[in-house]
């Protein structure tokens, strides 16, 4: 990974998260991009939401998706609603996207570990991610 572009609603918080990160590593460029024109570059391989964006129907997002790689992949870490519209936008557009359900699920199984001294194995975690998949 050579290149990490940072957003958030508040620009100073972003700033704040880019200064602290680049005094823990100097070999990754971490760049800064404005939320409200939000347009990825068109060497992006991965998105990744880690914001409450999208949660909340009401709320939009302009993002251009038609430079971007056809490989390129969404990750919304949002489970609930299932498909955010940020997932939606970039589907109809055949991109590959996941929710955050699959990263709950293992913080679940590191955490169901430190607290019962349990570990789960891959194929109990999968199950669970079956059940969970078709609760919802």
């Amino acid at each position: 990974m050579k290149t990490i572009y940072v957003a958030n609603r508040t620009k100073q918080k972003t700033i704040k998260l880019l200064n602290f990160f680049k005094n823990k590593n100097n070999n990754v460029d971490l760049k800064f991009v404005d939320w409200e024109n939000l347009v990825p570059n068109s060497d992006v391989d991965l998105i990744i939401n880690t914001t409450s964006f999208g949660m909340n129907e009401n709320e939009t997002l302009k993002i251009d998706t038609r430079n971007l790689k056809t490989t390129l992949i969404l990750v919304d870490i949002i489970y609930n609603p299932r498909e955010t519209k940020l997932i939606k936008l970039f589907r109809k557009e055949g991109f590959f996207c996941m929710n955050g359900l699959c990263m709950l699920i293992e913080q679940a199984a590191v955490s169901f570990e430190l607290w019962f001294n349990i570990s789960l194995n891959n194929k109990d975690i999968e199950e669970v991610k079956k059940i969970c998949e078709a609760s919802y």
